[in-house]
């Protein structure tokens, strides 16, 4: 309709218009240029928001992670300790009683050889008396043989005598 009326107008007011017409259609295209590169603009824009933002998390969570990961490592480090610790207990402990042990196994090693030493010394003092229990024997089994012969001897005598006498009695 709008060209109709151009048309109506005359010829040089519709050239003028018509360039005027095709510059605003011009100057539409670019503005819907402009707007579609303002949109493509805004949705760059609402993306790279977005990037930051995802950025900004991820940035959060590494630094509680990195922050858990040094408490992960104290607490691991406070525990080696405390293994270390026990383990040099342990050793203590098993260094004492080897030393315990060692003592023990040395005192029974004295304990062992005085006992020798007794048990040789009654032996010994076993034998002693035996031996003198056995000279013991000898001279009272000498002092027997000896007193059987005095009794013998006293007991011929005596027989003697009374034969003696029993002769003289008979005699007489």
């Amino acid at each position: 309709e709008f060209e109709k009326r151009l048309d109506k107008m005359g010829c040089g007011a519709s050239t003028n218009v018509k360039e005027r017409l095709d510059y605003i259609t011009q100057l539409e295209a670019e503005v819907g240029d402009l707007k579609s590169q303002r949109g493509e603009a805004l949705q760059r824009i609402s993306v790279t928001e977005s990037e930051k933002e995802n950025i900004a998390v991820q940035s959060l969570r590494n630094r509680g992670q990195a922050g858990q990961a040094r408490k992960d490592a104290l607490v691991t480090h406070q525990q080696s300790q405390v293994e270390k610790a026990y383990v040099e207990a342990q050793y203590a402990r098993a260094k004492a009683n080897e030393e315990e042990v060692l003592r023990e196994l040395k005192d029974l090693k004295t304990e062992h050889h005085l006992l020798k030493l007794e048990f040789s010394s009654a032996k010994l003092q076993h034998t002693a008396h035996v031996k003198h229990l056995e000279r013991d024997i000898l001279i009272l089994q000498k002092e027997k043989v000896n007193t059987v012969r005095t009794l013998t001897e006293n007991y011929e005598l005596v027989i003697h005598e009374l034969l003696g006498t029993l002769r003289e009695k008979q005699e007489e």
